[in-house]
């Protein structure tokens, strides 16, 4: 419980970032920043085109930051190669993808997390405890 506790505060890490370079980037560039006047974009496709943009770029911020700080940094069973390895370039990309997803589905899995490791520790706690002896009462006339 404790290796997955510690990838998903990994992710959040890492996904906190990654909107963070997205949001730097549409202050950088207005067409990243508002989707098209809707009056020239009838069909939709100059917005559509504008979020996979940035879903893309997400995911590229989140490869590069994955591959810089090293997967096996995140996944510790994850073998501890050099750039060469295309373990560690492989593993930067799903990374990369699933970091790109933002912070909030992350922070929502480690509450999960931390409630079912709550309960748990409730459920030992509870087997653990000590078992009361009934009262035997007082037999007489």
């Amino acid at each position: 419980m404790d290796t997955l506790t510690a990838f998903l505060s990994a992710m959040i890490a890492l996904s906190a970032a990654v909107e963070r370079v997205v949001e730097i980037l549409k202050g950088m560039f207005q067409r990243l920043r508002e989707d098209p006047d809707p009056r020239t974009d009838l069909q939709g496709k100059g917005a559509a085109r504008r979020r996979l943009v940035l879903q893309v770029l997400a995911a590229l911020a989140g490869t590069v930051a994955a591959l810089t700080i090293g997967p096996q940094n995140f996944l510790k069973s994850l073998p501890d190669g050099g750039y060469e390895s295309p373990v560690r370039w492989i593993a930067a990309v799903f990374i990369g993808l699933m970091a790109s997803g933002g912070s909030a589905f992350w922070n929502h899995a480690l509450d999960i997390v931390g409630a079912i490791k709550n309960a748990k520790e409730s459920l030992a706690a509870a087997q653990q405890a000590p078992v009361a002896m009934k009262p035997v009462p007082p037999r007489g006339p």
